[in-house]
């Protein structure tokens, strides 16, 4: 998939985004870390208005992103959702990204 960057920020609803209002929405770079709560080491990107992430300058292609869209149901019960990409290139305009699975050690 090919996703416009525009201003050094991109849409994440075009990825995966909870609409609701109690919902959480994050990307992440991730790399497997046993050390680390889930066995993955997450870098946050910074989130602009809306729907749109700041794309880190330090993005380079093959790196795992996640991409975080829970729900929370009015009790605090968490519906997580996970999608997991990889950066096939990138450009100053342009994230192509493929489906990808979880980050896992050797």
């Amino acid at each position: 998939m090919n996703l416009n960057i525009d201003k050094g920020y991109f849409d994440m609803a075009k990825i995966g985004f909870q609409s609701h209002q109690r919902g959480r929405n994050w990307v992440a770079t991730v790399e497997f870390d046993p050390a680390s709560p889930g066995a993955l080491r997450r870098d946050f990107w910074k989130r602009g208005s809306c729907t749109y992430v700041k794309v880190p300058d330090a993005l380079a292609a093959g790196q795992v992103l996640e991409v975080g869209h829970d729900y929370y149901t009015c009790g605090g019960t968490r519906q997580p959702h996970r999608d997991y990409l990889r950066v096939v290139a990138i450009s100053p305009d342009a994230l192509e990204l493929e489906r990808c699975e979880r980050p896992k050690g050797k």
